[in-house]
């Protein structure tokens, strides 16, 4: 899946641009690339893994080249 993100920063008329990239790569691994077309090094990757409906985790390296590993938890209250 490819996207395209404008958005319009305050006192700016040039919107800034953002291009994403997703690729399932299997059934429950899913990969993100996004990089701003405005910025020269600005990327975010992150790989999201569901491991079972309730769990999954997420690795993301964002545009400052730091990198977080999350655990979610899913509860559905009904």
């Amino acid at each position: 899946q490819l996207r395209n993100d404008p958005a319009f920063t305050t006192g700016s008329a040039i919107p800034l641009a953002r291009v994403t990239l997703q690729q399932q790569v299997s059934s429950n691994i899913l990969f993100t690339y996004t990089t701003d077309l405005s910025a020269g090094n600005s990327q975010l990757i992150r790989v999201e893994w569901a491991i079972s409906p309730r769990y999954a985790a997420v690795a993301t390296r964002d545009e400052n080249g730091i990198v977080s590993f999350d655990l979610f938890y899913k509860k559905q209250f009904r």
